[in-house]
């Protein structure tokens, strides 16, 4: 099963590849192969994830798939999978980001802006926007009053 999924990679056809991986994970789930399955499979996502970022809820599977990777790869694997769920995460937030930025245009109302920008410090506490759209809101309240 590796080398099926091995050729569908080589052909290009990510998401058989990605099927091909999860079957042989879920047939042998204690074997050999599926360690190194997971190990492909994550790759393989984040070659789908990188052509089609703009796809929240791809972004958000491959983020799940990568915790549950985690869990279960081997301790030499950690590594690669752990950078494999940074970028996905900073694609997430990026998004969100772009997201926030966006009802601050002129065609919103201060409030939306002030809203989107407070949902998406809630859901990323630690950006590196952080500090740069707590200063926002305080402008945008301030030009509110």
């Amino acid at each position: 099963m590796l080398v099926i999924a091995a050729l569908r990679e080589d052909e290009g056809k990510y998401t058989e590849a990605i099927k091909v991986y999860e079957n042989l994970r879920n047939l042998y789930p204690d074997s050999a192969e599926a360690k190194s399955a997971v190990v492909r499979e994550a790759a393989v996502r984040m070659i789908v994830l990188n052509d089609h970022g703009y796809n929240r809820a791809r972004a958000q599977d491959t983020v799940d798939f990568m915790k549950m990777a985690l869990l279960c790869c081997r301790p030499d694997d950690v590594a690669v999978i752990q950078g494999h769920l940074d970028a996905a995460q900073r694609l997430l937030e990026d998004e969100a980001y772009r997201g926030a930025c966006f009802y601050d245009s002129a065609t919103r109302t201060k409030r939306s802006a002030i809203n989107a920008y407070e949902q998406f410090l809630r859901d990323y506490p630690q950006s590196e926007h952080a500090d740069e759209i707590k200063s926002r809101i305080e402008a945008l309240k301030g030009l509110q009053q």
